[in-house]
């Protein structure tokens, strides 16, 4: 595998085409790394992870094989990182996806310009353009959307360590 190169922003008129009107709504994935903001709605199809779980390379490698690699036989080939703003969260997710040395070659990542505080501004009342609004419901990886608290934020990440424990032998 090779690193990706650096990671760029994407316009949020951009995403929006690619949702709208892509002919393989498989080859991108949104990943949203905003942690008590996700229940409160978010963009469609989005994969919520905790920014926590970028800080290692170990975790970047458990993202890379459960959320990236199964991904690539149905022609993945972007991956978007977003927060509220897009100002550090988002942005260091995508800098520790795209330099992680286990990174699929050709697979881009890029960085929602604005973050998901840009996305609610321009598209506010087109409800196709979001997720887990008003009381619709959903799953958080795994989760359930209400309520997700502290505790249920650790358990997705226990997940990742269950699974780098897994992969180390331990």
């Amino acid at each position: 595998m090779a690193r990706a190169a650096s990671p760029s922003y994407i316009s949020t008129t951009e995403v929006e085409q690619m949702i709208l009107s892509s002919p393989n709504p498989d080859s991108f994935l949104i990943i949203d790394v905003r942690t008590s903001d996700f229940p409160g709605g978010n963009l469609p199809r989005a994969l919520w992870l905790s920014s926590r779980l970028f800080s290692s390379p170990a975790s970047v490698q458990s993202i890379i094989s459960t959320h990236i690699k199964p991904r690539l036989p149905q022609g993945l080939n972007t991956v978007i990182t977003h927060c509220m703003r897009s100002q550090y969260r988002g942005p260091m997710a995508a800098q520790a996806l795209s330099e992680h040395d286990d990174w699929p070659e050709g697979v881009q990542v890029k960085i929602l310009d604005g973050g998901y505080r840009e996305w609610e501004k321009k598209y506010r009342g087109r409800k196709e353009l979001f997720e887990g609004l008003g009381g619709e419901k959903g799953d958080v990886v795994g989760l359930r959307r209400e309520g997700v608290a502290k505790d249920e934020l650790d358990q997705v990440e226990e997940l990742h360590s269950v699974e780098l424990r897994k992969a180390r032998g331990e």
